[in-house]
């Protein structure tokens, strides 16, 4: 091997490696911060998936009628995202004719 090209390979290891530093301070930054609430949303997807909250009206009617409650509201919406309360309204609809 030529001695530009270990230079050339050493530089563009270097600079992949910044690249990667740079990419996982922005994500562990946003997990810190979570600027998004993106992984809250995603949390709240799992939680509240359709099977869960089917599972939960089975097991404890007030808690789950707490959570359509919630999901009733502008903030609860917010708080909770638009796919867990999508889930509320169809399981709270769809599985238990709650209209």
């Amino acid at each position: 091997m030529k001695s530009n090209q270990k230079g050339f390979t050493a530089a563009l290891m270097v600079v992949s490696m910044l690249i990667g530093t740079g990419i996982g301070t922005y994500v562990l930054y946003q997990v810190a911060h979570n600027k998004a609430g993106i992984i809250s949303q995603y949390i709240n997807a799992e939680r509240y998936s359709r099977s869960n909250l089917y599972g939960m009206d089975q097991h404890d009617k007030a808690q789950f009628q707490a959570v359509v409650a919630k999901c009733q509201t502008p903030a609860g919406i917010q708080n909770m995202g638009q796919v867990a309360c999508g889930n509320v309204r169809y399981v709270n609809t769809q599985l238990l004719g709650n209209y």
